[in-house]
């Protein structure tokens, strides 16, 4: 029987020496590997291989695989079955063709072929995870169009940036006057939030950090313990177990005012260009639905404050908006003009003054610049019922936004014309 087995191997060897697959044999019912070709052998590098087992020598098991095939071979014994797999121990995918055969002694053995697909199935998730990213790019921006819940839809592009990524924690710090603090996290299951330690940060702790986003625009950083053992920031990433990360920072008038980050704390990371540069889109998207945010907020508080004016002065006045519809005004205006509330909300400026007055309004508005003004322009108003009202109308551009103050002077005419 040695003999038949020498010169069966010796055939196998001959015609499997150049093939690209892998191949061995192995018996189904012990497990017991009866033999392999020499690319397989190379790659495995045992000097016992025909004393082992199937699954100890190819898989590092120390039973028989659950997903071992040979249950599906014995219901066909005449058809092969196929199948991929990933190999942990050689850190491969395979495309598998598995069985069974006659060995020399006449028993039923298991013969497999695998195929290295590796390359093809990195390719294959590099495009899955380019379509993920240009897919997440698409529904963040649909998301932060007129978004109501500011908040959950900041988590929830988190929460997809970290899902896709694979990442332990992705988060967002904003900088406010030479102080950084973590406004939102979002954490993988069995990942430690640490967004309550990282408060009140002075920027000059971290100069080292701030400098690689100003001049680089990112940080990108494979390996932790790559850097300098005397940096602040080493020791604080090591605190929280970081092995890699990449970083982009945000802006609000071409100055860093944040950055969003993602920390890989399982397993070191290297991002490849075009991952990179998907993920910059999205993290620009949110620096910018965040910017948007935090102007709408300050227009909210601006407005606000401009109302408290209105509530308590006797000047009539109104703000307008760049479509020239009013869009706030006081009871002082209400009292000057005869309408009510309702009938001035969206009122068009051409619904309140003549035409050629509109005219020259309107031609005043298009060439204000934030914190301009003009004053004293004499016009007529169209009050309740049409009725005109001489006025004296001064206008003054709200900085920071595209809105208008118009406060306006009753002229009244004296018995004598004056």
């Amino acid at each position: 029987m040695c003999k038949n087995l020498f010169n069966i191997k010796k055939m196998a060897n001959i015609l499997l020496k150049d093939i690209c697959e892998l191949v061995y044999v192995a018996d189904p019912e012990t497990y017991d590997i009866l033999y392999v070709n020499k690319k397989l052998e190379d790659i495995i590098d045992s000097d016992d291989i025909l004393q082992k087992k199937c699954y100890e020598l190819l898989q590092g098991r120390s039973s028989p695989c659950s997903f071992c095939t040979n249950p599906i071979l014995k219901k066909a014994k005449d058809k092969s079955y196929s199948w991929e797999y990933y190999n942990p121990v050689m850190d491969k995918f395979f495309l598998i063709k598995d069985k069974l055969i006659k060995w020399d002694d006449g028993r039923d053995v298991r013969l497999e072929y695998a195929l290295d697909i590796s390359h093809l199935k990195n390719m294959e998730n590099k495009l899955k995870k380019r379509q993920c990213l240009e897919k997440l790019i698409n529904d963040i921006s649909n998301k932060f169009i007129g978004v109501i819940d500011f908040t959950n839809t900041i988590q929830d592009a988190l929460k997809r940036i970290g899902d896709i990524t694979r990442a332990s924690r992705v988060y967002i710090f904003n900088i406010s006057n030479g102080v950084m603090n973590n406004t939102f996290e979002w954490c993988a299951d069995g990942v430690v939030s640490e967004m309550r330690y990282l408060q009140g940060l002075s920027v000059d702790d971290y100069t080292w950090w701030i400098s690689l986003l100003e001049e680089q625009g990112v940080i990108n950083i494979d390996d932790i313990e790559k850097i300098d053992d005397y940096l602040m920031e080493k020791r604080i990433l090591q605190s929280q177990q970081i092995k890699s990360l990449l970083v982009f920072p945000t802006y609000r008038d071409s100055q860093i005012n944040g950055f969003i980050g993602i920390d890989h704390t399982k397993e070191k990371r290297v991002w490849n260009e075009e991952d990179m540069s998907l993920l910059h889109v999205t993290s620009q998207i949110i620096g910018n639905a965040i910017e948007r945010h935090y102007m709408e907020q300050k227009l909210r508080e601006s407005e606000r404050d401009y109302k408290d004016i209105f509530d308590n002065t006797g000047k009539p006045t109104v703000i307008i908006d760049r479509k020239y519809t009013i869009v706030l005004a006081n009871g002082a205006f209400y009292a000057l003009t005869g309408y009510d509330e309702q009938r001035v909300k969206n009122m068009i400026l051409t619904d309140l003054f003549y035409t050629v007055d509109y005219t020259r309004v309107k031609s005043c508005m298009d060439n204000m610049e934030g914190g301009s003004q003009y004053k004293n322009i004499r016009i007529a108003i169209l009050g309740y019922l049409q009725i005109p009202i001489d006025v004296v109308i001064n206008i003054n551009k709200i900085e920071g936004s595209n809105r208008f103050l118009m406060s306006f002077i009753k002229i009244v005419i004296d018995d004598e014309g004056r």
